[in-house]
């Protein structure tokens, strides 16, 4: 007796359609609807677990049935080699490692793989598991009454007339049984199937071809801030003794997760950069072992000094949240938006030279010939000091945001990891995801700051141990 089902794994490129307004980038992708799916690379395994597959950031669908486009093709192509290509309704389907990849082998950054193909179009590509039906080997009576032997898939063998009828990921067309297309079609409907899957494969490799050329383009699109250069302030009395207060205007545009547009212009001043790096530069007399949670408090003096200089940007921020008609998740993810178009820059407590000599990360990017903040008191700059130099890295980041929040009303926190030497931003409000932290019975789901295209609840691939994370600082309002 045959097993139940046949099981395989492999690659899969498609294209999907987003059916509600909140869809694109969802760390959950549960209310997506495919237009269209190619597998490659196929293999054959002896078991599955499903449930074990169910981890990170995962699709699972109980069936994935193909169907005849207007053109008549079907929406689900399965190659098998250069010139065999088949299409099969799946059983158990999990799709897999598909929010995301590692740009290389030490950056910690995930480069997002959704690319918007058209306004209601977003093509992604990862791994794919399922199963198919797996023919029963039974019996069928023939006209003259005889006892005629169906073989199970596989085996190579033939029937009395000398057709295949072999399960169709083994060689044959493909039998009822096996869930492909019957043996009822005529050599030439059979010329004429097989000439519209090549047709039809040929339009998806283009289709494809020019959407992973886009992503790459995308990928090195210049973010779109802006510093102007420095004026003197008008109501700064000239009479009046060194240094004077000068003004630099800064625009950042960007777009959320929803289609949504923003121009954020604001002003920052440079005798209140001054008074936000004398706070700042206070904490290089304390040692951090003198200090319990030496990151919390740290993080909290910043913040609450700088809290009274965010005002003007705050209220930019609840102007296109009423304007918008943005709900909570929706603004806290207008403001990670924000700072994810900020280009990144590493922020160091010692020289750069000195912090390349720790490997890693750090040795790559400078490697890379990229700009870095040297001699930085404990590796972070406050809000304003960011908002004014637009400079700054994972933890510098993650403060911005938390204090934006905070006069948001939005419930926020800050993370650390040693053991990823990295840092994130929590958000208290529902998300689907697993990347969370319990916070006085409150979930807070993690966030990357540092590259553009994570929803709240999405971290990199592998940094999602909650384990290895420690929330420092919190303010469940």
């Amino acid at each position: 007796m045959a097993n139940n089902k046949l099981h395989f794994k492999g690659d899969f490129s498609g294209i999907y359609v987003l059916k509600h307004r909140n869809d694109a980038n969802n760390v959950s992708f549960y209310d997506l609807k495919w237009h269209s799916i190619q597998i490659r690379n196929l293999e054959r395994l002896t078991s599955r677990d499903v449930e074990s597959e169910k981890i990170g950031d995962f699709l699972f669908m109980p069936k994935l049935k193909e169907k005849w486009s207007l053109w008549g093709t079907k929406n689900l192509l399965i190659i098998k080699n250069d010139t065999e290509a088949f299409s099969e309704t799946l059983f158990d389907v999990t799709f897999k490692n598909f929010s995301a990849k590692r740009s290389n082998n030490f950056d910690p950054i995930r480069k997002f793989t959704h690319d918007r193909f058209s306004d209601n179009q977003i093509f992604t590509e990862g791994e794919i598991y399922f199963s198919i039906p797996n023919p029963v080997k039974t019996t069928v009576t023939s006209q003259a009454g005889y006892l005629l032997p169906i073989p199970d898939p596989g085996t190579g063998s033939t029937g009395t007339n000398g057709r295949s009828n072999s399960g169709c990921l083994f060689g044959g067309i493909g039998s009822k049984a096996g869930g492909c297309f019957q043996l009822i079609f005529s050599f030439l409907k059979w010329i004429v199937i097989i000439g519209m899957f090549l047709f039809a494969f040929k339009m998806l490799s283009q289709l494809l071809s020019n959407t992973v050329k886009k992503e790459k383009e995308d990928n090195t699109k210049a973010h779109k801030s802006k510093m102007g250069g420095r004026r003197l302030n008008p109501n700064q009395d000239t009479l009046a003794p060194l240094p004077w207060d000068y003004l630099i205007d800064h625009e950042v545009q960007w777009d959320d997760f929803v289609a949504n547009n923003y121009i954020g212009k604001y002003t920052t001043s440079t005798l209140k950069f001054s008074e936000s790096n004398r706070t700042h530069n206070a904490w290089a007399r304390v040692r951090q072992n003198e200090v319990s949670n030496f990151w919390g408090e740290l993080y909290e003096d910043l913040s609450k000094s700088d809290s009274p200089k965010l005002d003007s940007l705050v209220r930019y921020f609840q102007y296109e949240r009423k304007s918008k008609a943005l709900n909570e998740l929706e603004t806290a993810e207008m403001v990670v938006s924000f700072i994810q178009e900020i280009p990144y820059v590493l922020v160091h407590d010692e020289t750069c030279s000195k912090a390349c000599a720790e490997g890693g990360f750090t040795a790559q990017y400078h490697a890379e010939g990229r700009e870095c903040l040297p001699e930085i008191v404990a590796g972070v700059q406050s809000p304003y000091e960011f908002l004014h130099n637009l400079q700054g890295d994972c933890d510098t980041r993650s403060l911005l945001g938390y204090s934006i929040l905070c006069k948001m009303k939005i419930p926020c926190s800050i993370w650390v990891s040693m053991a990823y030497g990295h840092s994130i931003m929590g958000v208290g409000l529902p998300a689907q995801s697993k990347n969370y932290k319990k916070v006085n019975g409150m979930r807070h789901f993690g966030v990357e700051l540092t590259a553009r295209g994570f929803r709240v609840g999405m971290l990199s691939s592998n940094q999602t141990d909650m384990d290895n994370w420690t929330v420092v600082l919190f303010n469940n309002l």
